[in-house]
């Protein structure tokens, strides 16, 4: 099936926001945001409000586009989410995953612990990501899921940190869980998930302290 033209200005658009190309807590204008996209008025405004309503943006009639601003917490919003979710979508969901595919994202986390390569550990990261939401049928979990993965990527990025660059214990942690995914072990791997969240959330809050991240 052909992806809508809503959908493509969608995702660019996000992208930009995910990568703070578009800083948070400034206004931006329509008109910028059409400059980006590439496209005409209407499939850039059937956008934005997507965008509006996840929480990533605001518009405010006759001033312009105002790019949420990230703070604790939003952070600890993101991930009370991302804690309940996933370990979810992993119990109810897990023994839909194949093993073949577990065992493929398996090597891609255990090639970038080997190499350290951020480009590596973004790959990996997102494979994990992709390979849980594909699993879940539960349509509105699925969604409420990537718009809370998506958050948090953004959490990382305007907080100084690389988007993905994770230390050799964060991947360990990864390796763990796929191997739980493959064993069959779906409750531990749900609780491994939550502690693995837990890890990234205050590795992110530290980075926030030290750039003065606003907790409100």
């Amino acid at each position: 099936m052909k992806e809508s033209l809503k959908s493509i200005v969608y995702k660019k658009l996000l992208e930009k926001l995910i990568s703070c190309e578009f800083k948070p807590n400034t206004f931006v204008t329509e008109d910028m945001m059409i400059e980006v996209a590439g496209t005409s008025r209407t499939p850039v405004r059937e956008a934005l409000q997507r965008l509006e309503e996840d929480g990533f943006i605001r518009i405010f009639p006759k001033r312009g586009i105002y790019i949420s601003e990230l703070t604790t917490r939003t952070l600890r919003e993101v991930f009370e989410i991302r804690k309940m979710s996933e370990p979810l979508i992993i119990r109810n969901y897990g023994y839909r995953i194949p093993r073949e595919r577990a065992e493929k994202v398996f090597s891609a986390v255990r090639s970038a612990a080997e190499n350290g390569v951020t480009e590596d550990c973004a790959g990996a990261d997102r494979d994990i990501q992709d390979m849980l939401l594909d699993s879940c049928t539960n349509e509105y979990l699925t969604g409420l899921a990537q718009q809370m993965f998506d958050h948090s990527v953004r959490l990382r990025v305007g907080a100084g940190m690389d988007a993905y660059d994770m230390s050799s214990r964060a991947l360990e942690y990864r390796m763990r869980f796929l191997q739980l995914i493959m064993e069959g072990n779906y409750e531990e791997a749900a609780s491994l998930c939550s502690e693995i969240l837990g890890e990234t959330e205050q590795s992110i809050l530290a980075a926030m302290t030290r750039r003065g991240g606003r907790d409100i």
